[in-house]
């Protein structure tokens, strides 16, 4: 799809991928588009594998970069989710890899879960403080699993990729994906009384 095919269209109806071809064929455009799309996104799992903001932000930079170094060798073999966070699932692993790691920090976000609330539903302080606690028990479950199970229940959750996504993302077979998710899934529901 050429440049000016891709303006006429409205941005929320071009998917990430055909962003991605235009990117690839020389749109800029369509690189800030994507970027806008997917920077928080890409920071929250930084921080939710435990890395502080500033450590998010970088490892974040740092994938917006590599994508950018590899964008001429660009081809749709899955979704553009499971491109950008193979990506970054490579930066987190060379960042523990090297022994930058830092300590988990505390991912509650009072203001993000508020804004989670599905519409309709009552915004009384008694449901809002509910809901918090369900968020922090959730949170706190998914800390104790081991960080390969982390990895995998994340992305589910947080990301809505499929196992066979989840899998290509980080590196392993879909049966390992599969195993990792049901064991996380378990431990999950078991510790946080779900």
């Amino acid at each position: 799809m050429n440049k000016r095919v891709i303006h006429e269209v409205p941005e929320a109806d071009i998917s990430d991928e055909t962003l991605m071809l235009a990117y690839r064929n020389g749109d800029e455009g369509a690189f800030v588009t994507l970027y806008r799309r997917h920077e928080g996104s890409l920071a929250r799992y930084f921080m939710r594998s435990g890395c502080s903001p500033m450590v998010a932000e970088d490892l974040s930079h740092e994938t917006w970069m590599s994508l950018m170094r590899s964008h001429r060798n660009y081809r749709i073999e899955a979704k553009f989710t499971t491109y950008l966070y193979r990506i970054a699932h490579s930066r987190l692993i060379d960042h523990f890899r090297h022994g930058k790691a830092t300590p988990v920090m505390d991912c509650d976000d009072f203001e993000d879960m508020v804004s989670r609330i599905p519409s309709g539903q009552d915004d009384e302080p008694f449901n809002v403080v509910a809901q918090h606690q369900q968020t922090e028990q959730l949170n706190a479950a998914i800390e104790l699993l081991p960080t390969l199970q982390q990895d995998v229940f994340r992305l589910r959750l947080e990301y809505g990729m499929t196992v066979a996504s989840i899998a290509k993302t980080i590196g392993i077979p879909v049966e390992t994906a599969k195993s990792r998710l049901r064991y996380a899934t378990k431990k999950v529901i078991d510790t946080a009384s779900l």
